[in-house]
């Protein structure tokens, strides 16, 4: 609790997949030695992050801070940087992805985990697909800015806008490698960011989750291979949200998933294992229930008004240590001066057997035809063997057209998505004249992927600083496309 009441230490990584990225690391940690006592993250890769002991608060406040904040910035704008807090940097690094893996992220927006993961996957030009699912909609513009500011790491991604409960179920052949579950939750792992929770907080708010977070797990797993990593984590310490959903989820798929020992993933990092008892305490704070048993009783006093518990809200001791709950992980936050977080991997032994489900509704994004993909060459004067395949649009599209870049397993897969596809690939051409398919420019969105597909002829070169107003950056290169 005196943890909790102190300001939360402000945390950023480097996107180490760029050119340059561990002079950029060396640079930020110079300068902001020249105020704080920087720390690397250790169970970062490479160790490219990094935790001060300032808060984002503070350094946005103090006119001390004022240049240290402008390069974060600055860094931040052209994707060599992403602020994120300490333990949200921990479920992307649990799924272990790979290039060329196929990921879902159900819960994915803002996008800072997710961006995350494209990292990872980055490395292989021509495959590797992560589907960044988020069910409200006012934040995919969000997801979709965080994640495009890496260089060509759009191509590799699809936005989706279902619920997580109801995200379709695919066939065993498009099945996921690896699933990220970091549900909804209550949140009190982050009272030390988030002040206005101390006087909303009480202790329903997580049982009162229980249920749908356990629905969205059951649906991530249903979407994993044989064989793959799926990730559950909230920002949550309270156990009916975090071991509570984790046992019961074990419970329904019986032997098709076992928990994962990651404590070996995340060196250098305090944590500790997953509960095997707790109580709740009613939400006038007058009663403690152990059992469901107790609760039962309090529910029928109440005549049936108060909140509803359910016995998987309760533990069972002997199936918790069955199921190895000591193999999920709680960071507390005065452990190792962090937010509150919980997390738990499992492993995939056996593919459920659901029924595929269908989308909703047909996509609204289609391939070119040989036609028009000629047609698109010849107005922007691309080489003979340019990737033309891989371009993709929204056929509807009426006033501006606009033309999207992905690789071909991210064409394959949005096809069979539906409707509530909202993004595929990176946008590299769009029309500047109302209603033509033809007069088209190169779009500043995809600027980051279209060197890597085009000849340096269409390329210029410039040697200037990032930012004038930034002493003591070198000349970082730039390139910018002929238009």
């Amino acid at each position: 609790m005196e943890c909790l009441r102190t300001s939360l230490p402000m945390s950023f990584r480097v996107n180490f997949t760029l050119e340059k990225a561990h002079e950029v690391l060396a640079y930020l940690e110079k300068r902001l030695s020249e105020f704080f006592s920087p720390l690397r993250i250790p169970f970062f890769p490479q160790q490219m992050a990094i935790q001060c002991e300032v808060s984002r608060s503070d350094l946005k406040r103090n006119e001390e801070y004022k240049e240290v904040k402008k390069i974060l910035t600055a860094f931040s704008e052209c994707g060599y940087v992403t602020r994120q807090e300490t333990v949200s940097m921990i479920p992307p690094i649990l799924l272990q992805v790979e290039p060329g893996h196929r990921v879902l992220d159900v819960c994915a927006a803002p996008g800072s985990k997710t961006s995350q993961i494209l990292e990872y996957l980055m490395p292989s030009k021509d495959s590797g697909v992560l589907v960044a699912n988020d069910l409200n909609a006012s934040r995919l513009d969000v997801l979709n800015r965080q994640t495009n500011r890496a260089p060509h790491a759009h191509q590799h991604l699809i936005i989706t806008n279902y619920d997580a409960t109801r995200f379709p179920i695919l066939p065993s052949e498009d099945k996921f490698d690896r699933v990220l579950c970091d549900v909804v939750c209550s949140g009190d792992g982050t009272l030390r960011k988030s002040l206005d929770m101390w006087p909303r907080w009480n202790t329903v708010q997580g049982a009162d989750l229980h249920n749908v977070q356990i629905r969205m797990l059951l649906r991530g797993m249903a979407n994993c291979k044989k064989g793959g990593i799926v990730v559950y984590s909230t920002c949550s310490l309270n156990p009916v949200e975090d071991e509570a959903v984790v046992s019961e989820t074990l419970r329904k798929v019986g032997s098709s998933f076992c928990l994962m020992d990651i404590e070996h993933l995340l060196p250098g990092f305090q944590t500790a294992p997953g509960l095997t008892s707790w109580d709740i305490t009613t939400k006038d704070l007058g009663t403690v229930l152990h059992n469901h048993a107790e609760a039962l009783e309090y529910m029928k006093a109440q005549d049936g008004k108060g909140f509803q518990y359910k016995a998987s809200m309760f533990a069972t001791e002997a199936d918790l240590v069955q199921q190895n709950i000591s193999y999920a992980r709680r960071i507390l936050p005065h452990l190792q001066d962090s937010g509150g977080f919980f997390v738990a991997a499992f492993r995939c032994v056996e593919e459920l057997p659901d029924t595929p489900s269908e989308p909703e509704g047909d996509v609204s994004i289609a391939a070119l035809s040989p036609e028009y993909a000629q047609k698109v060459k010849a107005s922007l004067s691309l080489p003979d063997d340019f990737p033309l395949p891989n371009l993709i649009h929204r056929p509807s599209a009426s006033r501006e057209q606009k033309i999207y870049y992905a690789v071909p397993p991210v064409i394959e897969l949005a096809a069979k998505l539906g409707k509530r596809v909202i993004h595929v690939g990176s946008k590299v051409f769009e029309s500047f004249i109302k209603y033509s398919d033809t007069k088209l420019r190169f779009c500043e969105d995809g600027i980051g992927s279209l060197p890597y597909i085009l000849p340096s002829s269409f390329v210029v070169p410039c040697n200037q600083p990032y930012s004038t107003s930034l002493p003591g950056i070198n000349q970082w290169h730039t390139a910018h496309l002929r238009s």
